[in-house]
C-alpha cells in the first residue's frame, strides 16, 4: 500500500477585492490553513477511484476509471465533464448539480482528470497512467480546515490540491518520495486549478489559484504577464494578521454578480473605486524592499 498527502493553504485579499476581476491589483497572502488531499494506494483489483469529501457527505463517490479515461470529442471539456457527474449522480438538471458542493466538487475531479488525459495524449506518454490501469484501488480523502463560504480561498485552495493530486495520479507529475516542484510545473498546477474554479465561482480572477499555488504575500493582476510578483515586507515576521469570522457564509459567486451589476450600471462610479483600491496596492507595494 503507497499512501501520498497533497496540501494547499488558504488565502486572504489583503486589498483590491473584487477589483481584481477588473483589471486592477490585488495583494493577497496565504494563511496557515489548509485543504488536504489524503491519496491511498492498494495493489489489487478496482475498476473506481473512490472519494471520500470528508466535510461534505457521509457517502462516498465511486468514479469508473474508464470514465476519467474518456476524453471528449465533440463537446467541451466542462460540458462532458458534467455529463458525466450528471450520468454518475442520476440528475439531468444541470443547474441542480451546479448549486451542489458535492456534485460541484466531483465535477471538479473529474474535469480534471480529462484535462490531464488529454495533455498525456497531447505527449504521447508511453507510460500512461500505471495506477489507472484497474490493477490498483485508488481511494481519495478530501477533508478541509478551511471555512468554507468565508472568502479565505477553500475553492482555491481545493481546486489546487485536486490538481496537484490529479497530475500526480496521471503520471505527469513523478511520484516521488521528495518532490521538488519547479516553476513549470507550478504554473500548470495554478493555470489548471483556475480553470477548475470556474466550476465552482462561475468566473475567477485567478488570484486564487495563484497564491494557494505559489504561497508567500503576492501582488496580482488578472491581464498581465507575469501574473503576480512577491513581496517582500520588512520584519514580516511582527505583522500580525487577525482574521474574524462571523460564521456566516457566503457564497462567492453571488458577491461577483451582485458587483458586476453595479459595475454595469454605473462604470464610472464603480471604475473610480477600484481606480482608489488600485492606489491603495501600490502604496502598500512601495514598501517592500527586496
Amino acid at each position: 500500500m503507497n499512501k501520498f498527502i497533497v496540501s494547499a493553504p488558504a488565502k486572504a485579499i489583503l486589498f483590491g477585492e473584487h477589483a481584481v476581476v477588473y483589471g486592477y491589483p490585488a495583494i493577497a497572502t496565504t494563511v496557515e490553513l489548509h485543504c488536504y488531499f489524503t491519496v491511498t494506494i492498494k495493489h489489487e483489483t478496482c475498476e473506481n477511484i473512490t472519494l471520500d469529501f470528508k466535510d461534505l457527505s457521509e457517502n462516498c463517490i465511486h468514479i469508473p476509471i474508464k470514465m476519467v479515461h474518456s476524453i471528449p470529442i465533440k463537446s467541451s471539456v466542462l460540458d462532458y465533464a458534467w455529463k458525466l457527474v450528471s450520468d454518475l449522480f442520476g440528475c439531468a438538471y444541470r443547474d441542480s448539480l451546479q448549486s451542489s458542493s458535492i456534485t460541484a466538487s466531483t465535477c471538479v475531479i473529474i474535469y480534471l482528470f480529462i484535462r490531464a488525459m488529454q495533455l498525456q495524449d497531447k505527449c504521447n506518454n508511453q507510460k500512461y497512467c500505471p495506477l489507472l490501469n484497474g490493477e490498483n484501488a485508488i481511494y481519495i480523502e478530501v477533508h478541509s480546515e478551511i471555512p468554507k463560504g468565508s472568502g479565505i480561498g477553500s475553492s482555491g485552495a481545493f481546486s489546487v490540491a485536486a490538481a496537484t493530486t490529479v497530475l500526480l495520479l496521471t503520471n505527469i507529475y513523478p511520484l516521488l518520495k521528495i518532490w521538488d516542484i519547479d516553476k513549470t510545473q507550478r504554473e500548470l498546477i495554478s493555470s489548471l486549478a483556475r480553470d477548475a474554479e470556474h466550476i465552482i465561482h462561475g468566473t475567477s480572477s485567478g488570484l486564487d489559484s495563484t497564491i494557494c499555488t505559489y504561497g508567500g504575500t503576492i501582488v496580482f493582476w488578472k491581464d498581465r504577464l507575469p501574473s503576480f510578483q512577491r513581496i517582500n515586507i520588512p520584519n514580516v515576521d511582527a505583522v500580525k494578521l487577525l482574521l474574524v469570522s462571523t460564521n456566516i457564509t457566503r457564497s462567492t459567486s453571488v458577491a461577483v454578480q451582485k458587483v458586476y451589476d453595479r459595475w454595469k450600471e454605473d462604470k464610472t462610479y464603480v471604475d473610480s473605486i477600484f481606480k482608489g483600491m488600485g492606489i491603495i496596492v501600490d502604496e502598500l507595494k512601495s514598501i517592500e524592499v527586496g
